[in-house]
């Protein structure tokens, strides 16, 4: 068994510096269930609103199936967003527009009320909805029904929160128990963050057992390095209370892969947001929570919202505050979730 030992954290709840018109990374999780900074290929559904900085393909999707459980928007109210083009069927059920920047050459469905907004030209039908198709003449007017989001903050906030100081890991038990337990004492409340590395993880069959949040509201886990992984699980022993149960979990985890530029695969249910904006992600198995990706492969796997819910204050200044000894907490509350990843061949 392989535990993580050390000081604990606890975020400063302040707010984070970003420019007033762009979307702060904690903002970006939250608007959007989805989000890929370049492609995002689809086989599957998305529950919440979706974000693509380059082209969206494959096979046929849909987003905003629970228009209930989506927060408040901060983002310009569309249900999906994609700079690029669309070469895939698409359905949109909440409600919100869809605003694509270039062609769309299958179908848009755009159903409860909203209209889809393509800058070049739409090759499908108008079952659902309004298409406004070559919208790129509108010049600023179509350009504002953007949202504004500087990436280059985005990394920099990612990388702040994998530089702050949390738990270290430590050998405790034989190995051959290949597990990845959290034992710590933190205050109560606040946000509790953990430091691990890929060989951290590759001493312990990749394999995580999380019981119970004990004493915090939320954890963070920032996943150190790049190397390859061929599996990287969390398991919960005691999830029997459905959806709302399942949900209210992962909305207290984060997962932060902030040096990761490989190929992430994820494999079995992942319950938390999973942050890796330098990897290819792809998503056999559901993730309860935001995903973050360089690029998004959705096989079969579908993402679900459970917008983390702690405040991730300003990275850049916030500074661990070393706890007091002696409060006890046996972290888990992670069901379910397993990874796989492998670095992109080259």
């Amino acid at each position: 068994m392989l535990k993580i030992l050390g000081l604990s954290a606890v975020f400063a709840l302040s707010a984070f510096s970003a420019q007033a018109s762009s979307l702060s990374l904690q903002e970006l999780i939250t608007e959007f269930n989805g989000i890929s900074k370049g492609d995002w290929q689809a086989q599957s559904h998305t529950q919440g609103r979706g974000y693509v900085g380059g082209n969206l393909s494959n096979g046929a999707t849909s987003f905003g199936s629970r228009a209930d459980l989506l927060a408040p928007s901060v983002g310009g109210g569309n249900t999906l967003v994609v700079k690029g083009s669309v070469g895939n069927q698409v359905k949109s059920f909440s409600g919100e527009n869809v605003v694509i920047g270039g062609a769309m050459s299958d179908h848009l469905e755009v159903q409860n009320g909203g209209d889809g907004y393509i800058g070049g030209a739409y090759s499908g039908h108008n079952n659902f909805g309004n298409n406004h198709s070559n919208q790129s003449v509108q010049g600023a007017a179509f350009a504002d029904r953007f949202p504004e989001i500087d990436f280059s903050e985005i990394d920099h906030a990612v990388q702040s929160l994998g530089a702050m100081g949390g738990y270290t890991a430590r050998d405790s038990e034989p190995a051959e128990k290949k597990t990845l337990h959290f034992d710590t004492a933190p205050a109560s409340g606040g946000i509790s963050v953990y430091n691990v590395s890929f060989a951290d993880l590759a001493s312990a069959n990749n394999t995580f057992f999380v019981d119970d949040l004990g004493g915090a509201d939320q954890i963070i886990v920032n996943v150190s390095g790049d190397a390859a992984l061929s599996s990287f699980s969390a398991h919960h022993a005691g999830l029997f209370g459905g959806e709302a149960e399942k949900r209210s979990i992962a909305s207290s985890i984060l997962w932060n892969f902030y040096e990761f530029t490989g190929q992430l695969d994820i494999m079995t249910n992942v319950l938390g947001t999973v942050i890796a904006p330098f990897a290819q992600v792809h998503v056999n198995s559901d993730i309860d929570g935001s995903l973050l990706a360089a690029s998004i492969r959705q096989h079969n796997g579908q993402l679900h919202i459970a917008n983390f819910s702690g405040d991730l204050g300003d990275l850049t200044a916030t500074t661990p505050v070393p706890l007091p000894a002696g409060l006890p907490l046996l972290l888990a509350g992670l069901g379910g979730l397993g990874i796989a990843a492998r670095r992109k061949r080259r």
